[in-house]
């Protein structure tokens, strides 16, 4: 499913459960690394903007977060820990800038 006709959002993370369910780990690897990424994209650019903006997006901010949640417990599900481990520090990292820009507020 290429992003660009179907954007993904968090129902790529079944699909890529279903692949890993069905020993097809490259492509749900696959899947999972995309949705990181454009997540990780989406986070750093909202993170980069004015407070009082971050503030009016904080549902798609947290929203992000919980894809990443999602995304780092499906890993660890299917003994992916290196996936698991890369996502976490990239989730770990935009908390950190959230939490110094909410406590800023």
């Amino acid at each position: 499913t290429p992003h660009e006709k179907i954007p993904y959002d968090h129902t790529i993370i079944q699909i890529a459960s279903g692949y890993y369910r069905c020993n097809k780990t490259d492509k749900g690897n696959e899947l999972v690394n995309k949705l990181t990424a454009i997540g990780d994209e989406k986070l750093a650019y909202y993170l980069d903007q004015n407070p009082r903006f971050i503030a009016s997006i904080n549902n798609e901010i947290l929203y992000q977060f919980q894809i990443m949640q999602n995304l780092i417990n499906l890993s660890n599900s299917f003994n992916r820990k290196d996936i698991a481990d890369r996502i976490n520090g990239i989730s770990s990292k935009h908390y950190t800038t959230y939490t110094n820009v909410m406590n800023g507020l």
